[in-house]
This record gives structure tokens, C-alpha cells and sequence, in this order.
């Protein structure tokens, strides 16, 4: 079948995320939580 083989490709065109961006993000999560506990 090869209606999955586009999809594929057009994945492998978009490159991964790159690692400081991952980290922004767990940063961003950790300071989200952080916000919630200090407002319980």
C-alpha cells in the first residue's frame, strides 16, 4: 500500500526538534507546575 509512503515523506522532510528547544519546553512545564503549587 502506498498511501502511507507521502505521509512518510513529508515526516522525514520536517526536521527534529532540536534539544534546546525539548529543554525551553520541560522549563516551561517545571514553571507552569511551579505556578500551580504556589497558587494552592
Amino acid at each position: 500500500m502506498r498511501a502511507g509512503s507521502p505521509r512518510h515523506r513529508l515526516r522525514a522532510r520536517i526536521p527534529p526538534p532540536a534539544p534546546h528547544t525539548s529543554v525551553h519546553w520541560r522549563s516551561v512545564r517545571l514553571a507552569r507546575r511551579h505556578a500551580c503549587s504556589i497558587k494552592l
